[in-house]
């Protein structure tokens, strides 16, 4: 415990959650157009709160059900004691995910305005622009059946509010009552985008938390560099893992996505200037959400790499051969971001 608030302990691991949700409601600022999202501070607060308090109830909940739930079905009452400590960064994840998913469904039509939609000629993907009408800022990979609902609406008028045709087949620009749910999407992910940088600052420093409990040490070593924790039990030197992890899920994995990020847009300036037709990377523009599956995919890499010297949890031990809890968290969550980019196609690649 390192502060007393009124009576109540903070821990570091606390600090470091208030830092995380403080930082999100400050710096967390979507790259759309203004139309597109109202970016004040009391919408950004509104989000971020419900992103904190998905965060650290996912995390909580991941904990109980995870790693320890035959404790806590005898001491229920344990659950919401946070200052026991226990919580899961998978659980954490799945939390924040569905904190965001809420208040994106929640606040979109108070927050979010319909943008015009322009058919491309011959292709059923609909292309966000801004009302200057030169800026692509999202695919929104609006089907034929919305095409055809946007022209039946509208098949009662030759030209909208601004005076501009309305053919779907003529590539302009026509009010799309479809968009909403496109926009939720595009809202979601890129409030994730913005987690994620976040998160490159906070988890290292909650690793670092961890190193001066004394918590989540790792194995037995013999390297000039092992710690003696003594929370372990004995006066056996160990794998400092909790600085491997900081530095893994920090400096380490912010260079990677760097250098992807690099390696693309090379790429994809070879393919622009090849490839008339590539519409989307026209200009080299990320989907939103591309940054929070590849951060995903890559984490999940590294923290796998890093629990073979890591203790395992005393009350589970080993789950499968030589693979631990988190360790098989780690797969499932690499399959499911790997699953979520194919399909929705926003990677880094």
């Amino acid at each position: 415990m390192v502060l007393e608030v009124f009576g109540t302990y903070i821990s570091y691991y606390g600090l470091v959650y208030g830092l995380g949700a403080v930082l999100f409601i400050l710096l967390s600022r979507p790259a759309l157009p203004m139309f597109y999202i109202k970016n004040n501070l009391l919408v950004r607060s509104m989000i971020g709160i419900y992103a904190a308090i998905g965060a650290i109830v996912g995390g909580r909940l991941g904990y109980v059900i995870c790693y320890d739930p035959w404790y806590y079905a005898e001491h229920i009452d344990h659950i919401w004691q946070l200052n026991l400590g226990g919580m899961s960064y998978m659980g954490g994840i799945v939390g924040l995910a569905l904190g965001l998913f809420l208040i994106v469904h929640l606040a979109t039509p108070y927050i979010a305005h319909n943008p015009f939609i322009r058919y491309s000629h011959g292709n059923s993907h609909g292309l966000v622009h801004s009302h200057s009408h030169n800026h692509i800022t999202a695919n929104l990979h609006l089907d034929k059946q919305d095409m055809v609902a946007d022209a039946a609406q509208y098949s009662s008028s030759k030209s909208n509010s601004r005076g501009q045709n309305i053919s779907l087949l003529s590539g302009q620009f026509v009010y799309s009552p479809h968009i909403y749910k496109q926009i939720k999407k595009e809202i979601f992910y890129c409030y994730a985008d913005r987690a994620v940088l976040i998160a490159l600052l906070i988890i290292p420093l909650g690793r670092v938390a961890n190193f001066f409990n004394g918590e989540l040490y790792g194995t037995p070593s013999s390297l000039p560099w092992a710690v003696i924790f003594s929370n372990a039990g004995d006066l056996s030197p160990r794998h400092p893992v909790q600085i491997y992890e900081a530095l893994a899920e920090g400096p380490l994995l912010a260079l990677i996505l760097l250098a992807l990020l690099v390696i693309r847009n090379t790429y994809r300036a070879t393919v622009r200037e090849n490839l008339i037709g590539a519409v989307y990377y026209s200009k080299g523009n990320l989907r939103p959400g591309a940054l929070t599956l590849t951060y995903l995919m890559v984490y999940a890499i590294l923290r796998f790499i890093c629990e073979f010297v890591r203790e395992p949890d005393i009350q589970l031990g080993y789950i499968l051969g030589p693979l631990s809890m988190g360790q098989i968290q780690c797969l499932i969550l690499l399959v499911t971001a790997l699953a979520i980019a194919k399909f929705s196609k926003r990677t880094m690649w």
